[in-house]
């Protein structure tokens, strides 16, 4: 009986193992393949719903990602607007250095003499060539008189930056003039040298105009845009507007402005003379500390560039990528 019980419970565990390793079998040879292949999808899933999460958390939590690079695309059109606004007040300026070599004689008298008929010479092609500008656009100048007996070489600069900046103003008109209405320049005042003196003190400096014009709605429109879509940079310091008369049904109003119109240029040696003017004050005063001051003042400004590159490594962590705009605002 025993060795029956024996010989059955020998039968049950061969059957076992038997059914042990077919079951192995089938795995190996049928199973594993899509349990490998459902472990790989698992991963995938995961690591997919992982960058999700990321671009989710990139795209400031949007459910739709064109609604943060549509906002993306706007604040980059502002850059490239406020980028080209600041190349237009960096127009540079007329230099007495940019003079003729030749007007550069050793006798005060004679060079004085010889920037005079330089000056007469340039100011009458240029007066010529902005009156020729007005009637073109049949616009009939107001009494334009550019050229000015100079007491000294400075004068010569400013008189032809002045004459620059006029001759913007006058084919802001003109383009205006040409889009339809009325403009009729009734008044023109130039300051001279020693008038907006003020206004030249440093490396940007203004030029300043006073007009008067008579015009309608439609033309003053386009004559400020087309001031602001003029290369150099123009800006209104203020404006005066008074209606004429009523207007009438189908025509359109006919106004009396009166305005300062402002420009501004860019003097490159008065920047370098700024800048050298910021390096000595660092450097301390003359005396017996002299050494020390220029030491501190030195070191001082080491302190403030380890400063200014430590902080700019602190926001380069927290930067998104597509916050790449951000390089380029220094």
């Amino acid at each position: 009986m025993e060795a029956k019980l024996n010989r059955k419970l020998v039968v049950n565990i061969g059957g076992i193992v038997v059914a042990i390793a077919a079951g192995v079998a089938l795995y190996l040879f049928y199973l594993k393949p899509y349990v490998a292949k459902w472990r790989d999808v698992r991963v995938e899933v995961s690591t997919r719903q992982k960058r999700l999460s990321e671009l989710r958390k990139a795209f400031a939590n949007q459910k739709n990602p064109q609604d943060e690079l549509k906002v993306l695309r706007q604040e980059i059109n502002s850059l490239i607007k406020a980028n080209e606004a600041l190349k237009k007040i960096k127009t540079p300026g007329v230099e007495t250095g940019d003079l003729p070599k030749e007007l550069q004689d050793p006798d005060p008298e004679i060079r004085r003499e010889l920037y005079r008929d330089y000056m007469k010479q340039v100011m009458e092609s240029t007066e010529s060539g902005i009156k020729t500008i007005l009637k073109n656009a049949q616009i009939s100048p107001p009494d334009i008189r550019l050229y000015a007996e100079l007491d000294h070489a400075d004068e010569a600069a400013y008189y032809m930056n002045r004459a620059a900046g006029l001759k913007g103003i006058a084919e802001a008109m003109a383009k205006a003039r040409s889009s339809g209405g009325t403009i009729i320049f009734d008044k023109l005042f130039l300051e001279d040298y020693n008038t907006g003196k003020g206004r030249r003190t440093g490396a940007v400096n203004i030029m300043s105009y006073s007009v008067k014009l008579t015009i309608d709605t439609q033309a003053l429109l386009s004559f400020l845009y087309n001031l602001q879509e003029s290369e150099s940079h123009y800006f209104i310091e203020n404006m005066d507007i008074t209606p004429r008369g009523i207007a009438r049904s189908g025509s359109a109003q006919q106004l009396t402005v009166d305005a300062r119109i402002n420009t501004t240029m860019v003097f490159k040696s008065q920047v370098a003379a700024q800048v050298k003017a910021v390096a000595q004050a660092m450097g301390g005063q003359r005396g017996p500390t002299a050494g020390r001051r220029r030491g501190g003042g030195l070191m001082a400004l080491g302190m403030g560039m380890k400063a200014q590159v430590e902080k700019e490594i602190e926001e380069e962590k927290t930067r998104k990528w597509y916050e790449f705009w951000k390089w380029f605002r220094q």
